[in-house]
């Protein structure tokens, strides 16, 4: 009862936020939020809502697909329903924590009911590297698609800031997925406070026993590295399409890829921010990067809206999939997410 207090707590604080930074928009960037002014821009349609849904429903499958993908080989039990309700379990982990910090251990929690911790923890952790390998271009090819196509943020050495945050990506990860031996020096380290000492074997026995499997993973032929590097090409690219159908679906016209790449870059520099989702940061971030992208009075409906879809709506989801997945106990993997064997 402690932890749901804490989590509701965390999601009234972001409520909070989000509704501050969104009226800072209104006020500063709504151009007076003209209602009348505001029909004349809007033509919601039908069709555009049901390429919406599609989309989101298509970045939760390749999301699905790569946890799916990496966890083939280990029992096949993560089926491909399993492994979309894991990531977005993470997503709303990653709604209530700071920059995101709780969605792979989500992630890894729930497949750890049909799966060894080790093996868990491992897919966990390489989704992390899988991520920051696409920044690591992403950004760069964002950058250059808007000075290319003429569209400034105002913001001074901004090229400078892409390229220190791609190196730090590619940085770290090639740290984690290759120097997690490090990682357990330091641990051995620290475990031995008298404190920690009777914790010091069992994790480094976990720690060793996702070392291995991260070792699996880095071992993988070309074909199957470039098969997950696709499926998370892919799962970004709908989810910031995923925005540009809400401007479709609300008939505001945009230049799709400007907001692409926009939405990279914001997105990119969400993990830098430490409220709980982005909340806040992301209002405000978005309705910076949209001027001269969408008509003034219209932006505030369209971050609103997004804010729901992207957001507000694994408030419901993740307490739903985490809550079925704790009263199911271990599941149909119970027995297995139970071995300790190693990889």
């Amino acid at each position: 009862w402690l932890a749901v207090k804490q989590v509701l707590r965390i999601i009234f604080i972001s409520m909070l936020l989000s509704a501050a930074a969104i009226v800072f928009i209104w006020r500063t960037q709504g151009a007076g939020l003209n209602f009348n002014t505001l029909s004349t821009l809007l033509h919601p349609n039908l069709l555009g809502a049901l390429g919406a849904v599609a989309v989101i429903f298509l970045w939760w499958g390749f999301a699905g697909l790569r946890l799916k993908l990496l966890a083939q080989d280990m029992g096949g039990q993560v089926t491909l329903s399993r492994a979309i309700r894991a990531y977005l379990l993470g997503l709303f982990s990653a709604s209530v924590t700071p920059a995101a910090t709780g969605s792979s251990l989500a992630t890894g929690w729930y497949l750890g009911r049909y799966l060894t911790s080790g093996q868990a923890a491992g897919i966990a952790i390489f989704t992390i590297v899988l991520d920051l390998v696409f920044y690591v271009w992403a950004l760069p090819a964002a950058f250059i698609v808007l000075v290319a196509n003429g569209v400034d943020l105002g913001i001074p050495g901004l090229g400078w800031y892409v390229t220190v945050f791609a190196v730090f990506a590619a940085g770290l990860s090639w740290s984690l997925a290759f120097r997690l031996m490090a990682v357990k020096r330091v641990l051995f380290q620290v475990m031995k406070l008298r404190a920690l000492r009777r914790r010091r074997k069992p994790a480094l026995r976990f720690l060793e026993r996702t070392r291995k499997v991260l070792a699996e993973f880095n071992g993988m032929s070309l074909a199957a590295q470039l098969g997950l590097h696709g499926a998370t090409t892919l799962l970004y690219f709908f989810h910031f399409l995923a925005f540009n159908m809400v401007a479709v679906a609300l008939g505001i016209s945009v230049n799709h890829v400007n907001i692409i790449a926009l939405q990279v870059l914001v997105v990119a520099l969400s993990f830098l921010v430490p409220t709980p989702g982005g909340s806040g940061y992301f209002e405000v971030a978005l309705g910076v990067a949209l001027s001269g992208q969408v008509p003034a009075q219209a932006k505030v409906l369209l971050i609103l809206v997004w804010r729901l879809v992207s957001y507000w709506l694994y408030f419901i989801i993740g307490p739903a999939i985490g809550g079925m997945a704790l009263l199911r106990g271990g599941g149909a993997g119970k027995s297995v997410a139970n071995q300790e064997t190693p990889v």
